[in-house]
């Protein structure tokens, strides 16, 4: 299989989320690593988080690691899409951010 077949299966595998908690404020951050499905990071992805408590959506690009941080967005649940030209975009519903919590 080429690398863009298989970035669908992968960066739903790859995609995981953490938090990053603000001492006043109470946001924090999703971040994770992409990964295709033989676990090569995948540098370039653009990695957006949705949410009813965001007022615009809040976006990162994975860094030549694969990692991407999206910062300073508030606890609430949020949907993550994964994007990157010419494969297909992969979404991860259902991600509830708390405070001081790991997902």
């Amino acid at each position: 299989m080429t690398r863009r077949r298989i970035v669908a299966l992968a960066l739903l595998a790859g995609l995981s989320v953490a938090i990053d908690a603000a001492a006043q404020s109470g946001d924090g951050s999703l971040r994770g690593v992409v990964k295709d499905e033989q676990g090569a990071v995948m540098p370039g992805v653009t990695v957006t988080a949705t949410s009813p408590d965001l007022l615009t959506p809040a976006a990162a690009t994975c860094e030549a690691d694969g990692s991407y941080r999206v910062y300073k967005v508030p606890p609430g649940t949020y949907v993550l899409v994964a994007e990157l030209a010419g494969c297909k975009t992969v979404r991860k519903e259902g991600i509830l951010l708390r405070n001081g919590a790991n997902f």
